[in-house]
């Protein structure tokens, strides 16, 4: 079976103009959601406010990506992280920090178990399509419950 063939662009073409929505946030905590079609990112401010006996942590902005631009932007970071470390010093991740991260094979039970979740939701004489419909938060939640 032929692979797909990614499309090029000239960039040089391309004008860039800077959307009137545009805005600069700074987070300090990162989270990953995947969905049926593309991945996205939402950026949080942990703070500790006066009125709160504890920490919060405020969404600023969520991007979310197709696979291909999300995978073409974790090979930016990369690199990115590579060239910093190698002119200043290497980044030290906190210990509790380390907790946040998945890994690859923990993502897939999720999105195995959240899959299950949903077809088992769906009953063959109620959903005529046979197109999967991405799941609902609800069902997220169960799946990841149901996994951990």
């Amino acid at each position: 079976m032929d692979q797909p063939k990614a499309v090029a662009h000239n960039t040089a073409s391309i004008k860039r103009v800077r959307s009137d929505q545009y805005r600069e946030v700074y987070a300090n905590l990162c989270q990953g959601r995947i969905g049926t079609f593309d991945l996205t990112l939402s950026f949080y401010l942990t703070k500790e406010p006066p009125e709160y006996d504890g920490l919060v942590n405020e969404e600023q902005v969520s991007v979310t990506l197709a696979p291909s631009q999300f995978k073409m932007l974790s090979e930016l970071c990369a690199g990115l992280t590579a060239a910093y470390e190698a002119t200043f010093a290497p980044i030290a991740i906190p210990q509790g920090a380390q907790n946040n991260s998945l890994s690859a094979a923990h993502i897939i039970g999720l999105i195995k178990a959240a899959q299950a979740v949903q077809a088992s939701a769906v009953s063959p004489a109620s959903d005529s399509s046979t197109a999967q419909r991405p799941l609902g938060k609800r069902l997220q939640r169960a799946a990841k419950r149901k996994a951990t």
